[in-house]
């Protein structure tokens, strides 16, 4: 299970931000790489900031694999969370906590 909280924001007023968790193996991502893996839960969307740089609390919580296809025992796994200008801005990401726990 992977719980990720922290803030989200755009610094234009107008436009928002979106922020997905995303897992796979092998080597994982580099900053600001194309994406890759699979997207997992719902997304963390902050649509439009009616104020420039104020910052929305998010939370992103999901449980990796599922009950037909689980997580392979002994297998490494990465986790990154992609973020994205909704319309346009520059996004942030305040404050992040990642906890993940193996169920």
């Amino acid at each position: 299970m992977v719980q990720i909280e922290g803030q989200i924001t755009n610094q234009t007023t107008g436009d928002g931000a979106l922020a997905t968790l995303y897992y796979g193996t092998g080597g994982a991502p580099s900053n600001q790489a194309a994406l890759i893996g699979t997207a997992k839960g719902k997304p963390a969307k902050l649509d439009a900031v009616p104020t420039g740089a104020k910052k929305w609390p998010f939370g992103i919580t999901t449980i990796l694999g599922t009950v037909g296809s689980p997580l392979t025992v002994g297998t490494a796994y990465w986790i990154d969370l992609a973020l994205a200008a909704v319309t346009g801005g520059t996004a942030n990401l305040y404050g992040l906590e990642v906890v993940v726990t193996e169920l």
